[in-house]
């Protein structure tokens, strides 16, 4: 009995030291979750406090690195995808604010849609940066998508056009624009021949694309640049002799062996640039009937001149010297002359630029 007395207060005790002994582990462990606790809560506060150095920078900066990302205007931008300012304002709301009170963001776009969708899609986008350009300039290029809604809103804003890009069907816009007070350049592919209403709805036009296609009372005299692509030789003539103001140049005639009514001097008195486009048929009178006193950069490929007598650098030296022009710059394509050839007959050509047959 008093055996068994015993073995129980020796198992108490035990018992009662060992409780001790948890309740010690228990407080130190939530010691240690207090202590846990509080720098939990401390690196919360931190990381709430925290602000991520791109989003410290002054909105002044920001603006212009969002303006750097974008292709310069008047180059457009896509309404949608990597290389378009609406994925800027999708990072975070304060990105957003940003991108949407700043108008350059949104006044150049690229507007295009193969399918049904891309012109639903456009259709939606588009009006949206019409608004957010504010009272910007606008640089608008149009592929095939200007569905009647998405027209009447690219008109609401005519006033604002500065640069306009039309291809294929996009010609009953520039026909119902009337006044573009602001257009400045021009360009239009595959249009076929649409017409303006009249020359002085585009007072400040001054440069000019057309690539398959013909304008109708386009303001010729106060052109500076002009590029014409697949048109006869004859209407390159024509428009060239009212050009009284270009500076700028490029050609590309399409046709062949077509008799000439015209065959006089043709004076380009501002010309300082000229490009004679690879591929396009030039006839014998034509380039040389261009009288380009101010020319300073010539850029042309080698079989435009290889059918004339009396070779390439001997019909270059002519043309030179008709002209009186003082070149800076000579660009050779398609070269089957040596680069040495050029240079020893133009040694006072301070660039000389001579790419072989084949390169590219």
């Amino acid at each position: 009995m008093l055996h068994f007395m015993e073995t129980d207060r020796f198992f108490v005790a035990q018992s009662a030291v060992h409780i001790l002994k948890l309740e010690a582990q228990i407080l130190e462990i939530q010691n240690s979750l207090s202590t846990l606790r509080e720098a939990k809560s401390l690196a919360e506060q931190r990381l709430r406090s925290y602000i991520y150095p791109i989003l410290s920078l002054p909105i002044e900066i920001t603006t212009e690195i969002f303006l750097y990302s974008l292709p310069p205007y008047p180059d457009p931008a896509p309404l949608s995808g990597r290389h378009s300012p609406t994925r800027l304002s999708h990072v975070c709301r304060h990105w957003r604010a940003i991108a949407l009170r700043t108008p350059q963001l949104w006044r150049a776009m690229k507007i295009f849609g193969d399918t049904l969708q891309e012109v639903k899609k456009a259709g939606v986008l588009a009006p949206l940066w019409l608004a957010r350009s504010g009272h910007q300039p606008l640089s608008l290029d149009t592929v095939d998508s200007l569905n009647p809604p998405l027209s009447s809103a690219l008109l609401e804003h005519r006033e604002r056009w500065e640069h306009l890009a039309l291809s294929r069907r996009g010609w009953h816009l520039l026909k119902a624009a009337g006044f573009m007070p602001m257009l400045h350049s021009l360009k239009l592919r595959y249009l076929g021949s649409p017409s303006l209403k009249s020359s002085r709805n585009v007072p400040r036009l001054r440069t000019v694309l057309l690539d398959a296609c013909m304008v109708e009372n386009l303001p010729w005299s106060q052109l500076t640049s002009l590029t014409l692509r697949f048109r006869a030789t004859e209407e390159c003539r024509s428009i060239l002799r009212q050009t009284a103001q270009l500076v700028d140049c490029s050609l590309y005639p399409w046709d062949r062996d077509v008799p000439r009514s015209d065959t006089a001097d043709v004076m380009l008195l501002c010309l300082e640039r000229l490009t004679l486009e690879p591929g396009g048929h030039f006839d014998d009178d034509f380039v040389s009937s261009l009288v380009t006193p101010s020319l300073v950069k010539l850029e042309l490929s080698e079989i435009i001149l290889s059918v004339r007598y009396p070779g390439p650098i001997g019909w270059l030296k002519t043309f030179v010297a008709k002209s009186g022009c003082t070149l800076q710059e000579l660009h050779i394509r398609q070269s089957v002359l040596p680069a040495h050839a050029y240079h020893d007959a133009f040694p006072r050509i301070p660039m000389i630029a001579v790419e072989p047959r084949g390169s590219r």
